[in-house]
């Protein structure tokens, strides 16, 4: 079903990576004078958020549904990563960093949402073959 715990955390990655837009950090990756750069963050969160949208409509199809999990969960990694070697390339943190740090973890903790929900999705295809040996 739609209703399902995994929706809220597919729609938090979705909220996640939308907010990532409006970051310091993702500024900053504008900034930079490599074009493969922005196109390689903004791609890779391209990817996971209209994976991490379809899985959300996917429900009635769990293995589907996990297995464009799993490629979403790929392509927040891609994104994480980018956001740290920018956030590594800055130079030094201070207090004026807060924001760029927060920005990092923004796509960390939609990385988290996304293993949640594909635990959940896990835990919906074990209770339906339970149920299926009952009948």
């Amino acid at each position: 079903m739609i209703q399902r715990i995994q929706t809220v955390f597919l729609a938090l990655v979705l909220l996640f990576n939308i907010g990532f837009v409006f970051t310091p950090l993702f500024a900053e990756a504008l900034a930079f004078p490599n074009d493969w750069l922005i196109f390689l963050l903004a791609g890779a969160l391209t990817l996971s958020s209209v994976l991490s949208l379809l899985a959300i409509f996917q429900y009635k199809n769990r293995k589907l549904q996990s297995k464009n999990v799993l490629l979403a969960m790929i392509g927040q990694v891609i994104a994480l990563g980018t956001a740290a070697g920018i956030l590594f390339s800055m130079g030094a943190w201070d207090t004026g960093s807060i924001g760029e740090i927060g920005s990092a973890l923004l796509l960390l903790i939609g990385w988290i949402c996304q293993l949640l929900a594909n635990r959940a999705i896990k835990k919906d295809e074990k209770l339906i073959k339970s149920m299926d040996r009952i009948r």
